[in-house]
C-alpha cells in the first residue's frame, strides 16, 4: 500500500488510522467523508497522519482565522480559548477614540463568555494628522526609529499609553524610556475601560505556508475519496503532494484566496446559505487544470490548484459536499 503523501510502499498495519477529509478540529460529523476506512480507500499513512497533526492542522485549530472561528460558532467552549497562540491572527477596536487599538478575546469566568480586554500598547500619531495609530511594544520601534518614518516623538500629547492594568503602567514606561521616549508625568496617559462594553472589533489573519497545506490537504484528501487513491497517486499531482507533506513549493501555486461564493443562488441573492464546510472539485474548464474550492464555515474561501496541466487522459469531474457543522451531517450538493 502506497501513501498518497510520501509516497512510501508500507504495510496494512501503516494505515490504521482513520483520516478525515474535514480535520476533526472543525467539526465532527456523523456521516463523515474518512480514508483509512474501507477497503478501495486506503491512502494516508500513520506517520503522515501524525505529522499532520501535530503541525499544519495544530496551527490551523489555535493559531489561524478558522480555529478563532469555531469560539464565534459556538463549536469549542469559551474556558478553552486559552490554548489559542493569537500568532497569525490580530484583534483591532474598529470605530471610536481607540480606532486601532490592538484587543484579544479573552475567557471571562464569571459569565462563562468571550471578552474582549485590552493588550498593552502605545499610540503615536503622525505630523498633521489627529489620528493615533497604534503598535505593541515588541513592534515598537525606537524614538529615533519611529521620528524617521513620520510620528510625532515630542510635543503634548503626542502619545497614547494605553494599559491593560494600571499595575503595569511603570512597567511600560520604563520600556518606552529604553527605546528613547520622553515620559513626564504630565504626560496624558490613557486606560479605556472596556468591561460591560459594547464594542465592534475587525479580525485579521495572516495566511501563510502553514494554513495553505492544511487547506490544501483537506482538498487533497477529497480528491482521493472522490476520485479514487489511485487518481491520487498520478505523478502529475506530486507538485501539490510535496508541498502539503513536506512545504516545498511557493504557497500561491498552489492555494489562493477566492472570495466568490460558490453557491450560486448566493450570487443571484448576496446572502449565504449555509455557515458549514464547503469542498468542490472541478475539472472542466480549461481541460488541462484540475480545481479545487474550499470553504471553512463558508466565510473563508480559498481555491486551490491540483494541477495547472494536467498530461493524461480528460474526465470530467464536478462534485461537491456540504459539511452541516449545526446539524452534524455531510451531503453532497450540485454543483452550479
Amino acid at each position: 500500500m502506497i501513501c498518497i503523501y510520501c509516497l512510501e510502499n508500507k504495510s496494512s498495519d501503516d494505515f490504521s488510522k482513520k483520516e478525515h477529509v474535514i480535520p476533526k478540529l472543525l467539526g465532527k460529523f456523523r456521516n463523515n467523508l474518512t480514508l483509512n476506512s474501507k477497503k478501495g480507500n486506503i491512502a494516508v499513512c500513520n506517520k503522515c497522519n501524525k505529522d499532520f497533526g501535530d503541525t499544519i492542522e495544530l496551527c490551523l485549530g489555535r493559531d489561524a482565522m478558522e480555529g478563532y472561528l469555531r469560539y464565534i460558532h459556538a463549536m469549542k467552549k469559551p474556558g478553552e480559548l486559552e490554548f489559542f497562540k493569537n500568532g497569525r491572527v490580530s484583534v483591532k477596536l474598529a470605530e471610536g477614540e481607540f480606532e486601532g487599538a490592538y484587543v484579544h478575546y479573552k475567557y471571562d469566568r464569571s459569565s462563562n463568555m468571550l471578552g474582549v480586554y485590552l493588550v498593552n500598547q502605545v499610540g503615536l500619531r503622525r505630523k498633521n494628522t489627529d489620528k493615533f495609530e497604534f503598535f505593541k511594544l515588541e513592534k515598537l520601534g525606537t524614538e529615533q526609529e519611529m521620528r524617521a518614518k513620520g510620528y510625532l516623538t515630542i510635543g503634548k500629547d503626542y502619545l497614547k499609553i494605553l494599559c491593560s492594568h494600571i499595575d503595569q503602567l511603570e512597567l511600560m514606561i520604563g520600556l518606552l524610556e529604553k527605546k528613547g521616549f520622553k515620559i513626564t508625568r504630565k504626560s496624558k496617559l490613557v486606560f479605556p475601560f472596556l468591561k460591560g462594553a459594547t464594542v465592534v472589533a475587525k479580525i485579521t489573519s495572516i495566511v501563510d505556508k502553514a494554513v495553505s497545506r492544511a487547506i490544501a490537504k483537506i482538498a487533497f484528501n477529497y480528491l482521493a475519496y472522490t476520485q479514487g487513491v489511485e487518481f491520487a497517486l498520478d505523478k502529475n499531482f506530486n507538485g501539490i503532494r510535496k508541498f502539503i507533506r513536506y512545504g516545498i513549493g511557493n504557497r500561491t501555486r498552489y492555494v489562493l484566496l477566492d472570495t466568490s461564493p460558490i453557491f450560486a443562488d448566493e450570487i443571484r441573492y448576496h446572502t449565504k446559505k449555509t455557515l458549514g464546510h464547503i469542498v468542490t472539485i472541478n475539472w472542466n474548464v480549461p481541460k488541462t487544470t484540475i480545481l479545487s474550492r474550499v470553504a471553512i464555515f463558508n466565510t473563508l474561501m480559498y481555491r486551490i490548484i491540483f494541477c495547472e496541466f494536467f498530461k493524461g487522459l480528460y474526465r470530467p469531474i464536478a462534485i461537491a459536499h456540504h459539511f452541516d457543522v449545526r446539524k452534524k451531517i455531510v451531503s453532497q450538493v450540485p454543483l452550479t
